[in-house]
């Protein structure tokens, strides 16, 4: 099926799971990511690294996450050892619903 603005405009987490990485959890989100000009995933470990992408840079400022890997239709948040998941996880749906 086709994307619509509208699909591209909901993202939401419709699942989170764990990772063989206990400091990974990868959301599954409702709608595609809209696509960076050249990329079809993105990759960032800083925020420096991720200032060119909105939606890289909001998720690199999330205090405790220490990268993030975007792909279609999910993405993958790796924290501090000392980072609240729960937490995390809060703010990653905050920062979706914030790209709309």
């Amino acid at each position: 099926m086709p994307n619509t603005d509208k699909d591209e405009m909901n993202l939401r987490v419709i699942k989170a799971e764990a990772t063989p990485n206990p400091l990974a959890t990868k959301f599954m989100l409702a709608a595609p990511v809209a696509p960076l000009a050249g990329t079809t995933m993105r990759a960032y470990r800083s925020p420096e690294a991720a200032k060119a992408d909105p939606l890289g840079a909001a998720l690199m400022a999330i205090g405790g996450v220490t990268s993030v890997l975007i792909g279609d239709s999910w993405l993958t948040i790796n924290r501090a050892a000392t980072a609240d998941a729960k937490s995390i996880a809060k703010s990653v749906e905050a920062v979706l619903a914030a790209a709309r």
